[in-house]
């Protein structure tokens, strides 16, 4: 079980010096800032750069992982090789983190595919998760998760399946979607168990939390007591901030599952609720299946939880009558103990549109940065049937701006068919920079970063 984070009075200025990162310029004051009237922006990589000092060229499918308060950005994208590269852009330089074929720390070969988006901290340090080679079912079961070290760039595996030890005996058996590494350079992953309490036979979700130097320890597991009296059987997507607050995606044995019409075999999934994992162990539930959501309806379910310093906590909520889903959604904030929208299905966004759903089922199609900034991503009810119009938007309490949407020219690098291209994930820092890919009129991508001005 996690260690207890007792902080006594007189504590917390210890605990910042202790935990800070290093200052970055336009270093933020934690307050949560007015809207930007515009963005500059910056192309990452395009389809058809090479990565230096690798015979690799990048054809698309740009994957957003983070981008940290000093502008570096974590992505992976497709190689012209059939793999898949996963890249740094470190002081305006892109280097390789990982590559398909390489051999992985702790032995196996890298695989053409990941799970998840990869992480990056305000320290520099990036986790991502790999398959390794030959791949098997359910996916995450023949993989890993690995860490690169800030200072050393050394990377060293902190989970491989079928190696590493399982704190309740035996080993675990594999990784699953999301491994973020947080400020306490801590990183919190959904791992694959063997377990009879999940929701497929002998293996489960649970989530778990690897310390710079230790062993991975439970956050929660199938079989922990639920809120409500029933057990987890699934946990997923986990998300902490410095104080050791961890939001978590969670399933609940009284509760439906919701599959999406897949095979439990091929990948271990039902739809979640959203819920909030305290350092002494105790968990409270966010937003349940089945619960009324601020505004009306009910939430089918709800995913992609993102918390942050403040234990501030975004989410989507699906917002689609049984027994749709993915057809009407929403984004959430809670914070002290209640929940309010966002962004609803219907509301009217800028230059355009009324949203119909935020994003799609991916664990980072949301951010929230310490500022209570939230960066998301909406398909629209404008464009055609068949190519609906998508926007990125920046939300603050003091109101709602468009960071780029379909039709946003960009000098020197064209015009943007759609913000939702292959990946559609976003990277938001704490100094208000978003980070996302895009698709542009001639068929190409790219990734960008959008810098706010006031």
């Amino acid at each position: 079980m996690r260690s207890n984070l007792h902080l006594v009075p007189g504590a917390f200025a210890a605990l910042a010096v202790i935990l800070t990162p290093p200052a970055a310029p336009d270093s933020w004051a934690g307050e949560p800032d007015a809207p930007a009237r515009s963005y500059s922006y910056r192309v990452v990589a395009r389809t058809g750069d090479t990565i230096p000092d690798v015979d690799v060229t990048l054809v698309g499918a740009f994957n957003v992982g983070d981008i940290n308060a000093r502008g570096d950005v974590v992505f992976d994208a497709l190689t012209d090789s059939g793999g898949t590269a996963i890249l740094l852009l470190r002081g305006g330089r892109l280097r390789k983190v990982a590559l398909t074929g390489e051999t992985a720390p702790g032995g196996g070969t890298y695989s053409p595919f990941t799970l998840g988006p990869s992480s990056l901290n305000d320290w520099g340090d990036v986790a991502f998760d790999f398959l390794l080679e030959p791949i098997g079912l359910p996916f995450g079961t023949t993989g890993g998760i690995f860490r690169q070290d800030a200072f050393t760039g050394a990377v060293r595996a902190v989970v491989l399946s079928g190696t590493t030890p399982d704190p309740r005996g035996g080993v675990l058996r594999g990784e699953t979607i999301r491994a973020s590494v947080n400020n306490r350079r801590e990183v919190l992953f959904g791992a694959i168990i063997a377990t009879s309490d999940g929701v497929s036979g002998d293996l489960g979700n649970a989530v778990m939390e690897a310390p710079r130097d230790g062993q991975p320890e439970f956050v929660l597991a199938p079989g922990d007591p639920a809120p409500d009296g029933s057990h987890f059987d699934m946990a997923m997507n986990p998300s902490s901030n410095v104080l050791g607050q961890v939001a978590i995606a969670g399933h609940q044995s009284n509760q439906e599952c919701i599959d999406f019409g897949g095979s439990q075999e091929v990948f271990i999934n039902c739809a979640t609720s959203v819920y909030l994992a305290q350092p002494d162990g105790r968990v409270r539930a966010i937003a349940l299946q089945g619960d009324q959501a601020p505004g009306g309806g009910t939430y089918r379910f709800a995913w992609s939880p993102w918390i942050n310093a403040r234990g501030q906590v975004v989410f989507v909520g699906d917002l689609s009558p049984a027994p749709g889903f993915n057809q009407s959604s929403g984004l959430f904030l809670h914070e002290r103990g209640r929940t309010r929208a966002i962004v609803r299905p219907g509301d009217a966004m800028p230059d355009g549109g009324r949203v119909v759903v935020v994003t799609n089922f991916s664990p980072a199609n949301v951010r929230l940065n310490d500022r209570g900034q939230a960066a998301f991503n909406a398909v629209l009810d404008t464009g055609d049937g068949e190519s609906p119009d998508t926007g990125l938007y920046l939300w603050s309490p003091d109101g709602l701006v468009r960071v780029a949407r379909t039709g946003t020219v960009i000098l020197g690098v064209g015009t943007i068919a759609s913000v939702q291209a292959a990946a559609v994930n976003v990277g938001l820092s704490n100094i208000g920079q978003v980070a996302f890919s895009a698709r542009l009129v001639d068929g190409s991508e790219a990734l960008l970063i959008a810098t706010p001005h006031h």
